[in-house]
């Protein structure tokens, strides 16, 4: 007779299941059961097979068992974490029990790494940078990936670790993260110390925690998806613990250094309900021949993250530049005239635009022949006033004026359309050109242009779609300018002109950035 006692009393903190065979107690208990249960029998379909149950409802719990129980199992726990500890401490007995017949081909002749070596190249490599790019980055971000965290620990071995997934489409990404360490996703956090390795196998990167330091182009020998394994050396004689990748056979071009001796798995992909992965795990007796092929890089667990994200992001911004240098010669932007007698009047041009995309809105003298493409360097050097964007700038003659301060908004926060709008106030007699932003006009530029000459012509500046409305002789927007440039005609060759603009660009308050990296020694 087979019995289980359920306690599920509300009173009690945790619900407990407790079985006996007759009188006897098994060694082990239940806890954190759910609160409600229900009967559960399986067995096969022969005639003579019968069971009988019987239910009792007791006023109290047995007597606790004398000595304890070997064993309490969580309910809620972790089975893939069970599922591990069974198939290692089964692999573990049939090593012991026949040692000859675990031996793989692969240990044979065992070839050891040189860890001199592989530290000698780590110190003399270039490093590498902008593994992919900024919009990449944005996109992998957009979904934060679900995490499974085994809390088993990895340590004083050599050990190895399949996973396969199954019906992800996304980013997943596959490793270790030290014992612990705080665990994180994929969308990075400033401040934080993230150092989970980990290969992402659709993008075909390697990571230390968000920074990207290698991507492999693995070319598969099939269509048969193999499964991903790290192999990670954990044994204390050693000076140097390793992480190495293979995907089916292969070993990948790069291994992790000085990783730490207590490691556990990290799993994270897409939060998909089909999406799952399976694990297995394997104590091995030597870790797997040093690679023929000397590695293309190596990768110091202990590096400066936060250093080398900063030389990336320098790269990032040099690569950018790069790209501009040759786009800002190139005839890209479309220019409209607005022809109209603005002498005496209030007028209003607001133009709508995709908030990356490069225009905006000029003035310039009337007898200035404008054609009908402008590369960006040709737009900002107009003879005469221009307020661009995506940068949110106002130039005179080539030199700047005001800039909008980009740390007060994020590229994120940047609605998608852009409105900009020019208001000539050629009724007063400071004759101003003064700009706003926003689709009811809200945010005002504080600095405007006055003394505008009589005769003047609107240009509208577009790379793309652009959508552009008038009004004239309307009334005056905003409040009174408190700051005033006065026009330069650079057609007059006005020198005292020049040097005040000059002297204002002079004035003007540079964002300042300090990368905290020390140059001594060398």
């Amino acid at each position: 007779k087979i019995t289980f006692e359920i306690d599920l009393r509300e009173d009690i903190p945790q619900k407990t299941i407790r079985i006996f065979f007759g009188r006897e107690e098994s060694p082990i208990i239940f806890v954190n059961v759910p609160k409600q249960l229900k009967i559960y029998l399986a067995h096969d379909n022969l005639p003579g097979t019968k069971y009988e149950n019987n239910i009792f409802e007791i006023p109290k719990p047995s007597e606790q068992k004398v000595g304890g129980y070997e064993k309490q199992i969580d309910y809620n726990m972790d089975l893939s974490v069970l599922n591990l500890e069974q198939k290692e401490k089964k692999k573990e007995k049939q090593i012991t029990q026949n040692p000859e017949n675990n031996k793989a081909t692969i240990f044979e002749e065992q070839v050891p790494i040189y860890f001199e070596e592989l530290l000698n190249q780590m110190n003399s490599q270039k490093t590498e940078t902008v593994i992919i790019t900024a919009e990449e980055k944005q996109t992998q971000s957009k979904l934060a990936l679900q995490i499974k965290n085994p809390q088993k620990i990895l340590e004083k071995g050599v050990f190895r670790i399949n996973n396969y997934f199954m019906n992800t489409q996304n980013s997943r990404r596959f490793g270790m993260i030290a014992d612990g360490a705080e665990v994180f996703n994929n969308i990075p956090i400033s401040n934080k110390d993230f150092r989970a390795i980990t290969y992402d196998e659709k993008e075909g990167i390697l990571r230390l925690g968000w920074l990207e330091v290698f991507k492999w182009n693995y070319s598969p020998k099939d269509s048969h998806q193999p499964w991903i394994t790290f192999e990670i050396d954990l044994r204390e004689e050693i000076e140097h613990n390793t992480a190495r990748l293979f995907i089916g056979n292969e070993e990948s071009p790069i291994i992790f250094m000085d990783v730490p001796k207590k490691l556990k798995i990290y799993v994270a992909f897409e939060p998909n309900t089909d999406a799952k992965n399976e694990l297995q795990l394997f104590k091995i007796l030597q870790p797997s021949n040093a690679k023929k092929i000397p590695y293309t890089k190596i990768i110091d667990y202990n590096m400066n993250i936060q250093q080398e994200e900063e030389k990336e992001i320098q790269t990032q911004i040099l690569s950018e530049l790069k790209i501009r240098q040759q786009n800002d010669n190139t005839p890209t932007i479309g220019t409209g005239i607005q022809i109209a007698d603005f002498r005496g009047i209030v007028s209003r041009i607001l133009t709508v635009s995709n908030t990356k995309q490069v225009g905006g809105i000029a003035v310039v003298n009337s007898n200035e022949i404008i054609p009908k493409r402008l590369s960006f360097n040709s737009m900002i050097n107009l003879k005469g006033i221009v307020f661009f964007l995506p940068e949110f700038a106002l130039y005179m003659n080539g030199k700047l004026l005001w800039k909008r301060n980009s740390s007060s908004t994020s590229v994120n926060q940047l609605p998608v359309w852009a409105y900009l709008c020019l208001q000539l106030d050629m009724e007063c007699d400071e004759k101003t050109a003064k700009f706003f932003l926003g689709e009811k006009l809200n945010e005002e530029i504080e600095l405007g242009v006055s003394k505008l000459p009589p005769d003047i012509q609107v240009v509208i500046l577009a790379a793309g779609a652009l959508k552009a409305y008038k009004s004239h002789n309307t009334e005056r927007k905003g409040q009174g300018i408190t700051k005033l440039v006065e026009w330069i005609d650079l057609s007059k060759q006005d020198n005292e002109q020049y040097e005040q603009l000059i002297e204002i660009e002079r004035k003007m308050p540079l964002k300042l950035k300090s990368i905290n990296q020390i140059f001594e020694k060398a």
